[in-house]
C-alpha cells in the first residue's frame, strides 16, 4: 500500500511540474504564433496574424528563425491599398563569420503561386544585422485582382546560403485574414 501511495505522489508531482501555466498573454495589436523554440529546417513555421482586425497593418514581433547561422524576426505586416502591395518588415542578424545570403522563394497565396510577385533578397556581412522588407508586389499590368482578394494565407520559403552552398531552408505560413 505504501508503494502505491509513493507512486501516486510521484505521479502527481510530475504532473504539477510539467503542467505549468500554458496561457498566452496576447494583446489587441499582437498576433498568435504556433512557432516554438525548436524550429528546424523543413518545419513549417506558422504565424497567425489574423488576431488583429486591421488587415492593413499588423504588428507581429515574432522571431521566426534563430539557428546557428542567422536570426530572423518578422516585425510587422503592412498592406498599402494605394499600390495594392504587402510589405513584411524583418530584422536579420548574421551569426556566421562570413557573408550570408537570405532569399525568399516559392511564394503562394492560398496555394496559388505568386512567385513573380514576391521579392526578398539580402546579402549580410559577417556579424552584421539589417532591417529589411519582403515585398509582395501587385504587377497591375499582369493581374486584374487586388492582392487582398487572392486569399487569407501567405506562404513562402526562406533560403540561407553562403556563396552557392545552401545552409538551410525554412517554410513559413502566415494567416492574414
Amino acid at each position: 500500500m505504501k508503494r502505491l501511495l509513493v507512486l501516486v505522489a510521484v505521479f502527481l508531482l510530475f504532473l504539477a511540474a510539467c503542467g505549468g501555466n500554458n496561457e498566452k498573454n496576447v494583446s489587441d495589436d499582437s498576433v498568435e504564433s504556433d512557432n516554438d523554440d525548436t524550429v528546424s529546417p523543413g518545419d513549417i513555421i506558422e504565424i497567425d496574424a489574423s488576431a488583429n482586425e486591421d488587415r492593413d497593418h499588423v504588428y507581429v514581433e515574432e522571431e521566426i528563425i534563430d539557428d546557428d547561422d542567422v536570426s530572423l524576426t518578422l516585425n510587422e505586416i503592412k498592406y498599402d491599398p494605394d499600390s495594392e502591395e504587402y510589405k513584411l518588415d524583418f530584422d536579420i542578424i548574421n551569426k556566421l563569420d562570413e557573408k550570408v545570403n537570405i532569399n525568399g522563394k516559392d511564394y503562394y497565396f492560398d496555394g496559388d503561386s505568386i512567385d513573380d510577385r514576391g521579392y526578398f533578397r539580402n546579402m549580410i556581412d559577417s556579424g552584421d544585422s539589417r532591417h529589411t522588407q519582403m515585398l509582395i508586389l501587385n504587377h497591375e499590368d499582369k493581374y486584374d485582382e487586388d492582392l487582398q482578394e487572392l486569399g487569407d494565407s501567405l506562404e513562402f520559403s526562406i533560403e540561407i546560403s553562403v556563396d552557392d552552398d545552401l545552409l538551410n531552408r525554412y517554410d513559413v505560413k502566415i494567416n492574414i485574414s
